[in-house]
């Protein structure tokens, strides 16, 4: 972010408003994140993988594994 602009980058405690976006396989989180405007602008795409399988099915498995038992809730999410 520094690089593109220097005056827009966040200074350190800042709170940055983030998106995952698609990279190789194996590639850290942080090296994935970018500035939701800056995706929109340049029609990057989002990892919505990355959404589906951190942010909805883990959490979804958490709370289904103690109802349905661990095989019955993982076959439904996964």
């Amino acid at each position: 972010m520094r690089k593109r602009d220097a005056g827009s980058a966040p200074n350190l405690g800042d709170r940055v408003p983030y998106v995952i976006i698609k990279a190789a396989k194996g590639v850290a989180a942080y090296m994935k994140s970018e500035d939701p405007i800056y995706v929109l602008e340049n029609n990057i795409p989002i990892d919505t993988q990355y959404y589906l399988e951190q942010q909805l099915s883990k959490p979804l498995l958490r709370i289904f594994e103690p109802i349905l038992g661990e095989s019955k809730a993982e076959s439904v999410l996964l």
